[in-house]
């Protein structure tokens, strides 16, 4: 069900930000544990940020960088491993 909702996520120049959570999941993820929160935006869109659970610091992908920075405007209520997002998002990876 979340899948739909993400599938509308807003977007920057060309990925979504399922697809800009993943990637900076994946570039942090090879030094420290780091999960992928999702929620409604102030529009009722659902929008996905990684972040890092230990610190609780979220990760912002630039479209050039993924770096420490802001929670972006949502309210996150489901927080997810990479793997399990993964999963649930893209129904291809086994």
């Amino acid at each position: 069900i979340f899948c739909l909702f993400l599938a509308s996520c807003a977007t920057y120049e060309v990925s979504m930000c399922r697809h800009r959570a993943v990637e900076c999941a994946l570039v942090y993820g090879e030094k420290v544990d780091v999960a992928i929160a999702i929620g409604p935006s102030k529009s009722t869109v659902w929008h996905a940020q990684a972040y890092l659970p230990r610190t609780n610091q979220w990760l912002i992908n630039t479209g050039n960088v993924c770096e420490i920075g802001e929670r972006e405007d949502f309210t996150p209520q489901i927080y997810m491993t990479l793997g399990e997002f993964v999963r649930m998002q893209f129904s291809w990876v086994k």
